[in-house]
């Protein structure tokens, strides 16, 4: 499911800039490696990647993290999610157009589906 979302999204990025040369995405172990979760969801005719960092603890609340404009989970957070899933679940998306979640070529950009 995530080399799906990931070709998608580099599909998306060659046809909207056929000049750029696409890196491929590096991956930061974390200490929970074993632990992590990836995968897509569909929202709204997307299908949005995430991660779940961690296990759940019963004492602390699971932490959601959301990336800046133009970052990834990696480049947002790669490294920190260590110290942040000590103690908690750690869950994370790409937003869309970003990271491993593509854009819809025909729908404008908005910041409406992100709130």
């Amino acid at each position: 499911m995530v080399e799906l979302c990931t070709h998608l999204a580099i599909e998306r990025a060659r046809l909207v800039t056929p000049h750029l040369k696409l890196a491929r995405p590096i991956s930061i172990p974390t200490q929970n490696e074993m632990e992590v979760k990836r995968g897509c969801a569909p929202v709204d005719g997307l299908r949005i990647y995430y991660e779940i960092h961690g296990t759940a603890s019963p004492t602390h609340p699971p932490l959601v993290l959301l990336h800046g404009g133009g970052d990834t989970i990696e480049t947002s957070f790669g490294h920190v999610l260590p110290e942040f899933t000590r103690d908690r679940q750690v869950i994370a998306f790409e937003q869309q157009g970003y990271g491993h979640t593509a854009d819809i070529l025909d729908r404008p950009f908005s910041p409406t589906p992100i709130t």
